[in-house]
């Protein structure tokens, strides 16, 4: 790295750019850069929080359990305990739907392992 031709290189840009609009559609132009990602990652996670992937899987998961109890014949309904249809109704759905979310949060982070270790592979081969 050689100081001197960094410092003339940045001169010679300075000295180009003296008109004063150049400089503050630059400025402009730097701030729109830095936002507008900001904004798209705000909104995409606000759009995750409205898909509310755990609370729609809990409810899907609830209303087959029950429309399977209800499809029972009524002698296989007097072998099932209404305690254990309750503590799989509300508790057990619960969990499941918990854990889907924690694997598609596995799935997630092993994806960006994945394009991190590509990337660091296709940039050098020596890693």
């Amino acid at each position: 790295f050689d100081k001197s031709t960094s410092e003339s290189s940045m001169i010679i840009f300075w000295k180009g750019a003296d008109d004063i609009d150049t400089r503050v559609q630059a400025a402009r132009l730097v701030a729109v850069m830095y936002v507008l990602p900001m904004l798209a990652l705000h909104i995409w996670d606000y759009s995750k929080l409205k898909l509310d992937i755990e609370g729609r899987s809990l409810v899907f998961l609830q209303t087959c359990i029950f429309r399977k109890y209800l499809n029972y014949t009524e002698a296989s309904r007097q072998l099932v305990r209404v305690s254990h249809m309750q503590v799989a109704l509300l508790s057990n759905t619960a969990d499941l739907a918990k854990a889907y979310c924690s694997v598609l949060q596995i799935v997630r982070d092993v994806g960006k392992l994945i394009l991190l270790m590509v990337f660091m592979l296709t940039q050098d081969r020596d890693a």
